[in-house]
């Protein structure tokens, strides 16, 4: 008579920090009944199973399957038992032997430093140096390495060093290293990529469109202190105040003239191109135009100009290369949306210009306006950004406001009435950053936690569900 194999299984779990072997960490023992495994996001654990049989012996050849009871969106474990944190929440490992099995229950956080938003989808930095995104993943721009789209922020991949700083675009995505190298991910059906070539690579992980699903390197070894990415162009500027656009230009977008190559359906730069003549110390993609504040605190624009995002009173339809803002103020802040532009003066006062028909201007008389013109209200803000058809703004002491349209949530008021003037977000919460999407808004509280909310229907928001959040609220697996 054959002795019962398996009485239980033991599962040893070795906490081991992003680029470090197994055995560099000191291993714990894991209660099956009480036990656990936090891990933070891009982390991984050796996990070792012990079979024995009805007299406690270790069956030295037991064979077992790893498995995650989440798939692989939280963390993904290998035949080997090593498990990678690839998303935030909380899964189960288990371990099975002969139909017998172990559980370890497993949660993956994530501790952000920087977020923002794209279209339909939201990026952001971890305290560790990991990029995350999360929300629609068409074309790739999660960057996760699939085209599935994710609720709950997950770890880009293609990523060789820490990431300090991170933008969220159209249909891409673009990252900074520690020494300011940059990578994109997502489409480059426009050259948005700055790889050297438009489209993307036949076969990669299935992939054989238009798109990079995991980071690729930035073409020319440029270093950028900030990058900004817009519907399908993206810019970068230097320590020296250099500013480099690459992509889509076929509205001007980029600022250097005529393009130099053809990506099909636009004109385009494959690589970074300078923008000649021009130092700046600020820059800003929109949807289709760009923005940028000099020295002396002048802001220039350029790209399209149908609906007056430019902000020179002209109705000229596009402009190839920077365009003086017209009104004599000096700017601190600035940031593009799709058809208008926001920036905040040195006094702290408010101006946008372009379309204004969802009350984005925040000048209460649902015009467009050509040229610069205040928010009501008279509030003293220290920054400004702007998405879609809305725009948010925080005060010096971190208070946000916003402003436009409303019908999904995104002006974070706890209702869904669009509004033609800056009003509070509901929120007791200050703000050290804020940042707004097509129809969504994130922002870094002071607490050090990351919160959305507005429509979520993709999962930009990061909260775990589909439904629109109409206040604050906090990103899962914080």
């Amino acid at each position: 008579m054959r002795t019962p194999r398996l009485a239980w299984i033991s599962v040893l779990a070795t906490t081991v920090a992003c680029g470090e072997s197994p055995t560099d960490i000191v291993a714990i023992q894991v209660s099956l009944s009480l036990g656990s495994l936090t891990l933070a996001l891009g982390d991984t654990a050796a996990v070792s199973a012990t079979a024995l049989d009805g007299s406690g012996e270790i069956i030295s050849d037991a064979q077992f399957r790893w498995s995650s009871t989440d798939g692989v969106g939280v963390a993904f474990v290998t035949q080997n038992g090593l498990i990678s944190a690839i998303g935030a929440g909380t899964t189960t490992i288990i371990a099975e032997h002969d139909g017998l099995s172990a559980e370890l229950p497993v949660t993956v956080t994530i501790n952000l430093v920087q977020i923002e938003s794209g279209a339909f989808h939201t990026c952001g930095v971890t305290a560790l140096g990991r990029a995350a995104c999360w929300g629609s993943n068409t074309s790739g721009k999660l960057g996760t390495g699939t085209l599935f789209s994710n609720g709950t922020p997950a770890l880009v991949t293609g990523l060789t060093s820490p990431t300090t700083a991170v933008s969220a675009g159209g249909n891409f995505s673009c990252a900074l290293d520690g020494v300011g190298a940059a990578f994109c991910w997502g489409s480059n059906a426009r050259g948005q990529l700055g790889i050297g070539s438009f489209g993307g690579t036949p076969g990669e992980n299935g992939v054989t469109n238009s798109a990079h699903v995991s980071a690729v390197p930035v073409s020319g070894s440029l270093l950028f202190k900030t990058i900004t990415t817009g519907d399908r162009h993206a810019c970068g500027l230097t320590s020296a105040g250099e500013a480099y656009c690459w992509g889509g230009g076929g509205w001007g977008q980029l600022g250097v003239g005529t393009p130099t190559s053809d990506c099909g359906a636009e004109p385009c730069e494959l690589r970074p191109r300078k923008i000649e003549g021009f130092t700046f110390s600020i820059i800003t993609a929109g949807l289709q135009h760009t923005c940028g504040i000099v020295s002396s605190g002048d802001a220039y624009c350029w790209g399209v100009n149908q609906g007056g995002a430019v902000g020179d009173s002209s109705r000229v339809s596009s402009f190839f290369a920077p365009n003086l803002v017209v009104g004599g103020h000096q700017y601190q802040s600035i940031a593009g949306a799709d058809e208008h532009t926001c920036a905040v003066t040195t006094g702290g006062i408010v101006y946008c210009w372009g379309l204004n028909g969802y009350g984005q201007l925040g000048d209460s008389s649902g015009f467009t306006q050509r040229f610069p013109v205040p928010a009501v209200g008279g509030i003293v803000f220290e920054t400004v950004t702007a998405g879609g058809t809305h725009s948010c703004a925080l005060t010096p002491d971190g208070d946000p406001y916003c402003w436009g349209r409303n019908l999904e949530g995104e002006l974070g008021t706890g209702f869904r009435l669009n509004s033609e003037i800056p009003i509070p977000v509901n929120t007791t919460l200050q703000f050290a950053s804020i940042t707004v999407g097509a129809t969504h808004s994130c922002g870094m509280a002071k607490t050090g936690d990351a919160y959305c909310w507005g429509w979520n229907i993709t999962g930009q928001l990061g909260v775990g569900s589909g439904r629109d959040r109409l206040i604050p609220t906090s990103v899962v697996g914080q």
